[in-house]
């Protein structure tokens, strides 16, 4: 899978805006807005330019988006979904965090904790109009800053294998840093190629 492609389709509008956000190749730790699209009319090129701008793609519609007349397969997601992988992040924070807490205590060692930040909200990502571009855009910047900061957070625990005195349960040992959570990574359909 490629990313995720924000849709906003809102029948007012008379047209949509795309925008995919992806895990960057050169940063393993870092979620990028990479390509962006404003379609003015609802024709069969319009069809023909989400379709390749979601291909490989995971969805997720703005609130009030209808993308029933989109070439989109299965439920997309929604913006509410961002809530989940919040929790879900936090929930690998306090995973790791008990990790070393328990070794420290276990061992009588001081190992660093990792600081992590405080994860972004969606007030923070507030569209600066109400048209389709505004809309994708802000929820593009919410999707990308929660999935750097599960990249920077899951990052932190794959630093921490192979150190026998955490002694990291089986479910914390994956060698790879996963794109999403397992949870949020299961809610997502990828576009077909064509």
């Amino acid at each position: 899978m490629r990313g995720i492609a924000i849709v906003d389709c809102q029948p007012a509008a008379g047209g949509l805006a795309v925008w995919c956000t992806s895990r960057s190749p050169r940063l393993s730790t870092l979620a990028v807005n990479v390509n962006a699209h404003s379609i003015e009319a609802m024709d069969s090129e319009a069809i023909s330019t989400v379709r390749s701008l979601t291909r490989c793609r995971a969805v997720m519609a703005t609130d009030g988006s209808g993308l029933e007349n989109l070439p989109i397969e299965g439920e997309p997601l929604r913006p509410r979904a961002l809530a989940d992988l919040a929790a879900e992040i936090e929930d690998r924070r306090r995973e790791i965090l008990k990790v070393i807490d328990d070794a420290n205590d276990r061992n009588a060692t001081n190992l660093v904790r990792p600081a992590f930040a405080e994860l972004p909200t969606a007030d923070r990502f507030v569209p600066t109009e109400d048209a389709p571009v505004s809309r994708a855009f802000a929820l593009a910047e919410h999707l990308r800053a929660l999935w750097t900061a599960w990249l920077v957070t899951d990052t932190e625990r794959q630093k921490r294998l192979g150190r026998a005195s955490l002694n990291m349960p089986p479910e914390l040992t994956h060698p790879e840093v996963p794109d999403f959570p397992a949870r949020f990574a299961a809610r997502l359909t990828e576009q077909p190629l064509i």
